[in-house]
């Protein structure tokens, strides 16, 4: 940036001419990045005005508007835009990018289904590594999942608003420990139990914003984990009802729709 910005004070002298190629193929090959890895952030911003222009007009005159984000997954241009890649590798690192910032930007809002796709990414770049005509095949099907999101289908025994917390809770505790059917069922009866008390608690105006009433239901979660009468959510209850009232604030409007 400082280079462009060093052309930028030397225009309109004819001297920076020769240093207008360089700064072209930087545009074009940020440009290229920006797309590839979905950050807006590489971009020309302190450049100076008169490069910029000279930049921009580059870009444009190459098919590039550099005005255009970058083409996320829920876009309906997604498909078409990966279908404009040459290659199988160019299409399956285009998806692979994408679907890495998809689950990243909305991971908080589900963990254990957004962490659960990140893992199938993962199983699909090491088992197809270097295969990228099949790498390309097997991602173009997570991005389909990726899309449709998580299916309408209730797990059995847990309301559906409530299907978020009760995977959050079994996906962390088993981590370190199998849980027992008894100790499914009780996890179920309690995210049952807990979303009305939410629902209640994120209808308060300013709720997020007043640390003893968060705190307060972080305590009430706490004890009903307790409650619950699985040891492994005993354990550590603390933990698991920090995670449970970041996951309401997270999925507040669905809680409250």
């Amino acid at each position: 940036m400082l280079f462009l910005q060093a052309i930028n004070t030397v225009l309109p002298d004819p001297k920076a001419a020769e240093l207008l190629f360089p700064a072209k193929r930087f545009a074009w090959l940020n440009a290229q990045a920006r797309e590839r890895f979905k950050d807006e952030g590489m971009n020309f911003g302190n450049a100076g005005e008169k490069v910029k222009k000279l930049i921009n007009e580059h870009l444009i005159s190459l098919g590039i508007n550099p005005k255009v984000p970058p083409v996320e997954l829920m876009s309906a241009k997604f498909t078409s835009h990966i279908e404009q890649k040459k290659s199988a590798k160019a299409k399956a690192s285009e998806m692979e990018h994408t679907l890495r910032k998809h689950i990243t930007v909305h991971l908080e809002e589900d963990p254990a289904w957004f962490g659960t796709l990140s893992e199938k990414l993962e199983e699909v770049l090491k088992k197809y590594k270097e295969n990228w005509d099949e790498q390309a095949k097997q991602l173009q099907l997570l991005v389909e999942e990726a899309k449709a999101g998580r299916k309408k289908d209730p797990t059995e025994g847990v309301e559906v608003k409530a299907v978020p917390f009760y995977e959050m809770l079994v996906k962390t505790i088993e981590k370190t420990v199998k849980l027992q059917a008894k100790d499914k069922t009780s996890l179920k009866s309690f995210v049952n139990d807990l979303l009305p008390v939410l629902r209640t608690e994120l209808q308060t105006p300013g709720f997020w914003g007043n640390a003893v009433k968060v705190s307060a239901l972080q305590g009430l979660v706490g004890d009903r984990l307790v409650d619950s009468g699985v040891d492994a959510a005993i354990e550590h209850f603390e933990a698991l009802a920090h995670d449970t009232v970041q996951l309401a604030k997270a999925r507040q409007g669905d809680i409250l729709s």
